[in-house]
C-alpha cells in the first residue's frame, strides 16, 4: 500500500474523515429519497400515477425534509473545516484546490452562478417569491456548493472511486427495485413505467445511464474490475428499458457507442465488441417483448416513432398544486423550439426579455427542456453560461483522460471516460429533453460528477490509490 492511500485511508478517522463519509450519507439519502413517498402511493385510490406528478402527494414535511438535512449537512462542514484549519468565517472559501485546472474552473462556477443568481433576484419584481425560490435557488443552484465543498474536504483521487463505486452499488438496488416493481406493483409506477426510488421515470433511465457510462468503460479497460460486474451492467440495462424513456435510449446508443470507440479504438477489436453488444441487447430485448414482458416499452417507445407527428400532452401536478401541461412527444418538443424561435422574433419581445428572461411572467415557465427553461425564465446568457460551463467540464474530463492513457493509469481513466461523456452527452442530448439540473437528486449527481471531474489529477492519480 503505497503511503499516499495510508494518509488517505488515515484521513478517514479524522473529521475530515467524518465530514466525508456524512456526504456519503447524503449522496445515498438523495438516492432514496422519494421512497419516503411509498406510504402515501400505497393508499392511494386513484388506480394509476401517470396522471399526477408525484411530489404533491407527500406531506409538506416529507417534500422539504430534504433541504434541512442539506442545510445541516453544510453547517456540519462548514464548522469542521473552521475547527480544524482555525480559520474566520470569510476565509471559508479561499482554500488549495486539487491543482490549478479546479481552481480556474471553481472560479467561473463561482461568477457564473453569482450573475445567475442576481438576475433570478431581478425576476423578484414580478414572479412570486415562492416560485424563484423553489426553481431557480433551490431546483437549480443550491446543489452548487457541492463544487466547492470537496476540495474543503481534502477530496482525492482515491475519493473519486470511492463515491464512483458507492454509486454503482446503490445503483444495483435501485435498478432492481426499478425492475421489481415494474413487473409486480404497478401502483408504484408511473402507469407502468419503472421510477423505482425517483419521482420520474425519465430520471431514473437518466440515473440508469450513468452508471452505465460509469461500468462500461471498467469492464473494458480495467483489468481489476470482476467480470460478475457485467451481471451489474444487465440490470442496469433492463432498468432502463423498464422506464420506457426515449430519451434515456437514445442517449444510451449514443454514449455506449462513443464509450466502445474510445476504450477499444476504431478498429477491428472496437467495432467487434459494439456489433456484439447491441446485438446481444437487441437479442435480449427481443425476448422480452416476445414473453409480454415489456407492454409499456412497446407502447411508448415504439409508438413514438409511429405517432410522431401527433401530440402527446401530459398533464402533471406540480408542489402546491399548481398544473402545467408538459408536451412530451417527439413532436411536442420540436415545436416548443419553434415557438422559442417565434417568441425571440415577436415584435413585443424586448432585448432584455431574451437576454435575461421574461419579465411578463407571473410564474416559473416549465418545458421538457433545461435550456428552454432557463432561457424564458433567466435569460439567453444564462442558458449559455450553464450549457458552456458544463460542457467545459467535460471536454476537461476527455483531456484528462488522453494524458492518463498515456501514462496507462487505465483504472482512473475508465472512471475519468465514463463521467466525461456522460457530462458531455447530458449538455448535448439530456438537457433537451428533460430539465434534470433542476430535479433532485439529479442536480446533486450532476454537480458532484463536475467536481470529481476535476478532481482527478493524472499527475497523482496512481499514487493516491486510483
Amino acid at each position: 500500500m503505497g503511503n499516499g492511500l495510508k494518509a488517505t485511508l488515515h484521513e478517514y478517522s479524522s473529521p475530515y474523515g467524518t465530514a466525508k463519509n456524512i456526504m456519503v450519507f447524503y449522496i445515498a439519502f438523495a438516492i432514496f429519497y422519494y421512497s419516503s413517498y411509498s406510504p402515501w402511493w400505497w393508499f392511494d385510490p386513484t388506480p394509476s400515477l401517470a396522471a399526477q406528478w408525484m411530489p404533491a402527494r407527500a406531506p409538506f414535511w416529507v417534500a422539504t425534509s430534504r433541504d434541512f438535512i442539506w442545510v445541516a449537512f453544510c453547517l456540519w462542514i462548514a464548522l469542521v473545516v473552521k475547527k480544524q484549519g482555525d480559520q474566520s468565517w470569510k476565509q471559508l472559501f479561499q482554500h488549495d484546490y486539487p491543482n490549478p485546472q479546479y481552481a480556474r474552473i471553481a472560479g467561473i462556477f463561482k461568477g457564473g452562478y453569482i450573475f445567475f443568481l442576481l438576475v433570478a433576484l431581478t425576476h423578484l419584481s414580478h414572479k412570486g417569491t415562492t416560485e424563484v425560490l423553489q426553481y431557480d435557488l433551490r431546483n437549480t443552484m443550491m446543489y452548487v456548493l457541492i463544487i466547492f465543498f470537496l476540495p474543503l474536504l481534502n477530496v482525492n483521487n482515491y475519493d473519486v472511486k470511492k463515491y464512483t463505486d458507492l454509486l454503482l452499488k446503490l445503483g444495483i438496488i435501485v435498478a432492481s427495485w426499478g425492475i421489481i416493481t415494474a413487473l409486480f406493483i404497478r401502483s408504484l409506477t408511473f402507469g407502468g413505467r419503472a421510477m423505482s426510488t425517483f419521482d420520474n421515470p425519465n430520471n431514473l433511465g437518466f440515473f440508469m445511464n450513468l452508471l452505465i457510462f460509469l461500468l462500461l468503460p471498467k469492464l473494458l479497460m480495467d483489468s481489476d474490475t470482476r467480470k460478475i460486474w457485467w451481471a451489474a451492467y444487465l440490470v442496469y440495462f433492463l432498468c432502463l428499458i423498464y422506464t420506457a424513456s426515449l430519451s434515456s435510449l437514445m442517449v444510451f446508443i449514443v454514449g455506449t457507442t462513443m464509450l466502445i470507440m474510445l476504450a477499444c479504438g476504431i478498429k477491428k477489436r472496437g467495432l467487434a465488441i459494439l456489433a456484439s453488444h447491441f446485438v446481444i441487447l437487441t437479442f435480449i430485448v427481443t425476448i422480452f417483448l416476445q414473453m409480454g414482458l415489456l407492454p409499456v416499452f412497446k407502447d411508448k417507445v415504439v409508438g413514438a416513432f409511429i405517432e410522431v407527428g401527433r401530440y402527446s400532452p401530459t398533464v402533471y401536478e406540480y408542489i402546491g398544486g399548481r398544473e402545467d401541461t408538459a408536451l412530451t412527444s417527439i413532436s411536442g418538443r420540436i415545436n416548443a423550439i419553434s415557438d422559442a424561435k417565434s417568441y425571440s422574433k415577436d415584435s413585443k419581445t424586448t432585448t432584455m426579455d431574451i437576454l435575461f428572461g421574461d419579465y411578463s411572467l407571473k410564474i416559473y415557465k416549465t418545458y421538457d427542456n433545461q435550456y428552454l427553461n432557463l432561457f424564458y425564465n433567466d435569460g439567453l446568457l444564462v442558458a449559455l453560461m450553464i450549457f458552456g460551463i458544463f460542457t467545459g467540464v467535460a471536454i476537461v474530463g476527455l483531456r484528462k483522460y488522453a494524458v492518463l492513457i498515456r501514462n496507462k493509469n487505465f483504472s482512473a481513466a475508465a472512471i475519468l471516460l465514463g463521467l466525461s461523456v456522460f457530462m458531455l452527452l447530458t449538455t448535448l442530448m439530456a438537457f433537451n429533453f428533460s430539465a434534470f439540473l433542476s430535479r433532485f437528486p439529479l442536480n446533486l449527481i450532476l454537480y458532484l460528477i463536475c467536481g470529481l471531474i476535476l478532481t482527478i489529477t493524472p499527475a497523482t492519480a496512481r499514487k493516491q490509490g486510483l
